[in-house]
């Protein structure tokens, strides 16, 4: 089996796959691309690897968070990171792409939006008045997000 020899630590996150590159990331193991097509290890890391959330993997790019709020931005190809930012708090939920945004989001129900780029720029905070361990999901132009009580959606009506 072609992954066997590269999963090791403790699972919890999904893998993710964009242009041919499979990205695992393993909780005291390592975040790692494994080249679908050569068959073999394309790059690693072992910083601040997400316990519960799962990477997220782009045509360009592969964006991680880990429990304590650290996230980290790599190139997919070659995986040289490219930036690193810390925000305050829980961080179970994974992130999602939409557009060229990423949706990082934290458990007391604030969602951190950054741009899907090689800097690191926020570009909005929104809250949605409660705590959620959930990662939102995007269906045309709406947004759902489970809080601890209610489900939102967000969007146009």
């Amino acid at each position: 089996n072609l992954l066997v020899g590269w999963l090791g630590g403790v699972g919890g996150p999904s893998a993710a796959y964009a242009n041919g590159i499979l990205v695992t990331a393993m909780e005291y193991g390592s975040l790692t691309a494994i080249s679908m097509t050569m068959g073999k290890k394309a790059w690693s890391s072992e910083d601040d690897l997400p316990s519960t959330s799962s990477p997220l993997a782009t045509p360009s790019y592969v964006f991680t968070v880990n429990a304590n709020g650290i996230a980290n931005a790599y190139e997919l190809v070659g995986g040289k990171k490219l930036w690193n930012h810390e925000w305050n708090g829980e961080f179970y939920p994974s992130p999602i792409l939409a557009g060229e945004l990423v949706f990082f989001s934290d458990n007391k129900g604030v969602t951190h939006i950054a741009r899907a780029d090689k800097a690191f720029t926020q570009v909005g905070e929104p809250a949605l008045g409660e705590g959620s361990g959930a990662t939102p999901a995007f269906v045309g132009a709406r947004i759902y997000h489970h809080g601890k009580r209610f489900l939102y959606c967000i969007g146009a009506e």
